[in-house]
């Protein structure tokens, strides 16, 4: 999770236009205000996109995406292939879209969004401060980065930091995943209706975890954790799936997990 300079963006795609590219514009973490000051994580840049692509917030739990285009490449599309209504949307699907943008303008969650995102990043950098762990917090609205770190001064990255973290935060009912190249940031998106006092919240559970992670590592306790857990709530999506199908899950103290080696294995447990 990356804020770009101001002009990171334009100067990106006037490089892909002058080769004849087209710029598509991924907003399924960033669009529909999350970002605070605009719809829109592009707008924040300056930068008008020939694609946009929503993923599951436009549905708000209904199973849906869309595609953005300009006319003008819509005709073309429609040039080289006439059947491409078969992935069209119906008018169920176009109503509850609708009414998500409804909801959002209706209820100012752009500005719910700045402000809350605000309340957030303070907390997150107070943190900061207390907390040797975290290495940076960055961010704009409800899309939020903490860093985690082994060294503060180099900005070792560590995962095993961020996977303990993540695993004690479930057993506290939350779950916040983490990603990025080096697998440590934890990424904070909650839902634009997140209110003032689940910000507070969060940021004091985070604080209260890092403390007692941070008094393990000074006493010398192992940072005991479940992999099977962690790696099954924010590992590899598509290996996680294959796993869930095919390994009984236990947690520590309980029996073996049972391999199965089949569907049909699978089918004489039901």
């Amino acid at each position: 999770m990356i804020i770009p300079p101001g002009d990171y963006l334009y100067r990106l795609y006037m490089l892909i236009r002058r080769y004849g590219g087209l710029c598509i514009a991924d907003e399924i973490q960033t669009g529909l205000g999350r970002c605070g000051t605009a719809w829109w994580g592009f707008q924040t840049q300056g930068v008008f996109p020939d694609f946009v692509t929503i993923g599951k917030p436009i549905g708000n739990g209904y199973p849906m995406a869309a595609v953005i285009t300009t006319q003008h490449i819509a005709r073309r599309f429609r040039l080289l292939d006439p059947d491409l209504a078969q992935y069209g949307s119906n008018p169920l699907v176009c109503a509850i879209g609708l009414a998500v943008l409804n909801v959002i303008e209706k209820e100012k969650y752009l500005l719910h969004a700045r402000t809350l995102g605000r309340v957030l990043l303070d907390g997150f950098r107070a943190l900061q401060q207390k907390h040797r762990l975290i290495g940076d917090v960055r961010g704009i609205g409800l899309w939020i980065g903490v860093e985690m770190v082994s060294d503060r001064l180099r900005k070792t990255p560590s995962k095993e930091v961020a996977e303990l973290l993540a695993y004690r935060l479930k057993e506290r009912r939350v779950i916040i995943g983490f990603d990025g190249p080096d697998r440590n940031v934890m990424t904070i998106t909650p839902p634009l209706c997140f209110s003032t006092e689940n910000a507070h919240g969060l940021v004091s559970l985070f604080g209260e975890l890092l403390t007692e992670i941070e008094d393990d590592i000074d006493s010398g306790r192992p940072m005991a954790t479940n992999p099977s857990a962690i790696y099954s709530a924010f590992g590899s999506r598509q290996q996680m799936l294959l796993e869930d199908i095919l390994v009984d899950r236990t947690f520590p103290g309980e029996e073996q997990p049972q391999v199965l080696n089949s569907i049909h294995d699978l089918q004489e447990l039901d």
